[in-house]
């Protein structure tokens, strides 16, 4: 079975949040949250299976974090 959930997508959204706060130190937590789910990718399979209805986009992330 496939790794799914919220076990591979914490460290995933870890790792994107690290790369902005290593990129912008000064971004707060919530910055760095509402970006994330600005530049997320919904999905509409994931509609009502996790908050933000979406898929990390990292590339969105860094470019709206610039």
């Amino acid at each position: 079975m496939p790794f799914s959930g919220t076990s591979m997508a914490a460290p995933f959204v870890s790792g994107v949040a690290s790369l902005a706060r290593a990129l912008h130190p000064d971004l707060s937590a919530s910055e760095i949250k509402e970006l994330l789910m600005l530049t997320s990718d919904s999905l509409s399979s994931l509609e009502g299976k996790n908050y933000s209805e979406g898929r990390i986009n990292v590339t969105k992330f860094l470019k709206k974090a610039s």
